[in-house]
Parts: C-alpha cells; structure tokens; sequence
C-alpha cells in the first residue's frame, strides 16, 4: 500500500520508540524544536557522547535540504574544511524510511552530493560509514554506547561542532534550549537545558544511579545458619 502523505513524525516517532525500548535511559533522544533550522531535528545523547540527526521521510524529501540556505552554507563549509568534516561524521546524520525500515547515513553523504546541490563546491567526499541498511538503527545505538571510538562526541567537540553550526547560521556562540523527559519518576517529567556540559552531568548521574541499582545486593542476615 502506498502512503502518499508525508510521514516524518512517524518516521522519528519509529526510531525514538526503538532507541527508548532497547536500551532504555542509556540513551536520550531529545526533539531540538525550532533550534532544527541551525542543527537538526533530534539530538541524541549516551551521557558521554552527543549527536544530531535530520529526518525525512523517504529519500525523495532529499532535495527539501536544497531549498535550507543554511544547509547549502554547511556544505559548502564542509568542503573546504577537513578538520570540521571528520568532526561532522562522527556528529551529524539523516535518518529516512526504506523498505519500511529506518535508513541511516552521515549527513554530508546523502545531502552534500550532486543529486541535491547543482553546486560542486557543496560536493563533499563519500566518507565510509558503520551503515549498510542492514538494521541501522541498532548499529547507531550499539556505536554511541561504545567507549571505543563509535559515533558521537564528547562534550569539548560537540560543543565546538554545535558552534560551528551556529557560525554558520550567522547566530554567534551556542545558546542551545533542551527539555529531556525523566521516566524515572513515575510521571510525565521534564528537565530543561541550556548546555551541552550541563545535560552530559545530569544523564551520567543517571546511569550511575541506573547501574547501583542493578549490582546484587549483599547476603540476607535472615535465614542463616545458627551454630
């Protein structure tokens, strides 16, 4: 059956659900709201290492990136630029529905490409990446939880990578708003954010507390044998 509207939401809606059951508050992801015109739609988070991911649909909204003048800046930004290139495939992807399944790539792979800028000087290099189509989104989670190298940054980089994004915007320094929803309280639960740093501290309690909560506990002193 074909579905001819547009289906975007579901499409995060999808991978949020997937991420959220399979590995619980390891990871967060978190909708950048309005922010998404500078960085993307979804940032994600492992307490220790941070990325963000742009959603379509299907591969045929591609070329909407076209018509984002801050997206034909990045490109062109990313071109010229190695070192922020390296930064930006270990940060920044787009994620589409194929096959009715979740496709993922790095970002400049799929939109810095002739086929949605005419321009060649937003043609970025094809960097090889861990997805093959073949359950992307397991592979994304198991990489960010992987102490060794896998996707994501740590705080110092994703920060200079956010503010890379910014400059590009023409806004200046991060002043990045989230909210991250709390399941452990029982409730529909919100903790805001203005940093990087700030959620990185907050989502490391976190799994500590989650990680002391699962240790065995010590040898009952009931029932024991008496002498």
């Amino acid at each position: 059956m074909k579905i001819n509207r547009s289906m975007e939401q579901a499409v995060i809606d999808g991978f949020r659900d997937y991420i959220n059951k399979q590995n619980g508050d390891r990871i967060k992801c978190t909708s950048m709201a309005g922010q998404d015109k500078i960085y993307a739609d979804y940032l994600v988070s492992s307490h220790s290492k941070f990325c963000i991911i742009e959603f379509k649909y299907n591969d045929s909204n591609f070329k909407d990136e076209s018509r984002k003048p801050l997206r034909k800046n990045l490109c062109e930004k990313l071109n010229n630029s190695y070192d922020l290139l390296k930064l930006h495939c270990k940060a920044h992807f787009i994620g589409w529905m194929s096959d009715l399944t979740i496709r993922l790539d790095i970002y400049s792979n799929i939109i810095c490409d002739n086929k949605v800028f005419n321009d060649e000087n937003c043609h970025t290099d094809n960097i090889e990446s861990i997805f093959d189509g073949n359950n992307d989104s397991k592979k994304f989670a198991k990489s960010l939880l992987s102490s060794r190298n896998g996707i994501g940054l740590g705080v110092k980089y994703f920060d200079y990578y956010l503010n890379e994004l910014n400059r590009i915007s023409g806004e200046g320094e991060v002043a990045i708003e989230l909210l991250i929803s709390d399941s452990q309280k029982g409730t529909v639960s919100f903790k805001p954010f203005t940093s990087i740093s700030a959620l990185a501290e907050w989502h490391n309690e976190k799994i500590r507390q989650l990680d002391q909560s699962k240790k065995p506990k010590g040898p009952s002193s009931r029932g024991g044998p008496t002498r």
